[in-house]
C-alpha cells in the first residue's frame, strides 16, 4: 500500500521539459510533512517517507541502531514489507531522529500474519487492520517523545486516508514497561519471537483512541501540534 501515485493511461512522447523545481515539488509531495510538533523552540516534522533518499535515511538509521534487535528477531534490516508499507520519518532540524512502518494486513496476509496465523481469532474475528512496526527512535532522543508524535501522526494520516480503524503491533516486553501503550490492549500473553526468543506481545488499538491518548500525552508534556494540509 504505497502512497506513489500511478499514471492514468499512456503519455505521448516527447521531450522532457521537467525542471529541477518541478522534479523537487514532485518529490516533496511524495515525502509530505504531516505534523509539525514544536516545543521550547525546537520543532520536530513528521513527513511520509515515499522517495528513495527519505527510505535511505530510514535504512541507515535501522542499520545504525536496530540492526541486532531485528537479527534477534530473525527479520532482515529491509524486507518485502518495506517496499509497500506506508513510512513515516521524524526529522528534528533537518536530521532524521525515528521512523515507523505502517503495513495493511488482511485475509491472512500480511506481515503481522506471518508471525501470528491466528490473529483474526485473536481480534474476535476481525481480519484486516493496519500494522505499526518497525518504531525507531536514535538513542539521544530516546524518552522524548518521538514514539508519541510518530504514533499521533501515522494515525492521523490514516484516519484520513483509510476507513480501517483497528491498529495492531507487537510489543516487546522488557522489565518495568508495559508493552501496551496509548490506549491499546494486549491480547497474548509474552510469546517467543525470531531465533533470539524475544518476549513479545500483541497489542491493538483503535485508531481514535491512539490519536487522543498520544495528543494528551504530547500536551502535558509541553508539545504543540501542527497538522498540516496533508491531514
Amino acid at each position: 500500500m504505497s502512497t506513489r501515485d500511478v499514471a492514468a493511461g499512456a503519455r505521448p512522447r516527447g521531450r522532457d521539459h521537467s525542471t529541477a523545481a518541478e522534479v523537487g515539488r514532485h518529490l516533496a509531495t511524495r515525502d509530505a510533512a504531516l505534523v509539525d510538533y514544536t516545543r521550547a523552540g525546537v520543532t520536530r516534522t513528521i513527513r511520509l517517507a515515499d522517495t528513495t533518499p527519505s527510505r535511505a535515511q530510514i535504512l541507515r538509521m535501522r542499520e545504525s541502531h536496530y540492526q541486532d534487535t531485528l537479527a534477534e528477531l530473525g527479520v532482515p534490516v529491509w524486507d518485502a514489507h518495506d517496499e509497500g508499507a506506508v513510512h513515516l520519518l521524524c526529522t528534528q532540524q533537518a536530521e532524521p531522529v525515528g521512523s515507523l512502518r505502517v503495513t495493511h494486513n488482511q485475509l491472512g496476509r500480511g506481515d503481522v500474519y506471518e508471525d501470528f496465523p491466528q490473529v483474526d481469532q485473536l481480534l474476535g474475528g476481525e481480519g484486516e487492520f493496519l500494522a505499526f512496526a518497525r518504531e525507531l527512535v536514535v538513542p539521544q532522543q530516546r524518552g522524548q517523545e518521538v514514539t508519541t508524535a510518530l504514533v499521533h501522526a501515522a494515525c492521523l494520516w490514516w484516519r484520513a486516508h483509510s476507513p480501517i480503524r483497528r491498529v495492531v503491533y507487537t510489543g516487546l516486553v522488557r522489565p518495568g514497561r508495559t508493552p501496551a501503550f496509548f490506549g491499546a490492549a494486549a491480547v497474548t500473553p509474552p510469546l517467543p519471537l525470531g531465533p533470539g526468543a524475544i518476549p513479545v506481545v500483541l497489542c491493538t488499538a483503535w485508531l481514535d483512541t491512539a490519536i487522543d491518548a498520544t495528543a494528551r500525552r504530547l500536551a502535558r508534556t509541553g508539545w504543540s501540534i501542527t497538522p498540516s494540509s496533508a491531514i
